[in-house]
C-alpha cells in the first residue's frame, strides 16, 4: 500500500491526492486503470498534504 497523486499533464487541472492505495507492483489501480493514464503521477510511503496549492506545487517542483 502506497500514498498516490496524480496529476494530468494539463496545468489546468489540479493534481488529486488518492490517499492510501493498494497499487499492483506492475502499476495498476485496484479499478484496473494504470497509473500512467493519469500523466504524473508520485508515488510516496508518507500522506500528501491537504492543501491544494502544496499538493499542487509537489508536482511542479517535481515536473520542473
Amino acid at each position: 500500500m502506497k500514498y498516490i497523486a496524480t496529476m494530468e499533464t494539463s496545468r489546468y487541472h489540479p493534481a488529486i491526492n488518492h490517499g492510501l492505495i493498494d497499487i499492483s507492483d506492475d502499476g495498476f489501480f485496484p479499478d484496473g486503470t494504470p497509473i500512467e493514464d493519469f500523466g504524473a503521477y508520485i508515488v510516496q510511503d508518507i500522506p500528501f498534504p491537504n492543501d491544494q496549492a502544496e499538493l499542487d506545487q509537489l508536482f511542479f517542483d517535481f515536473i520542473g
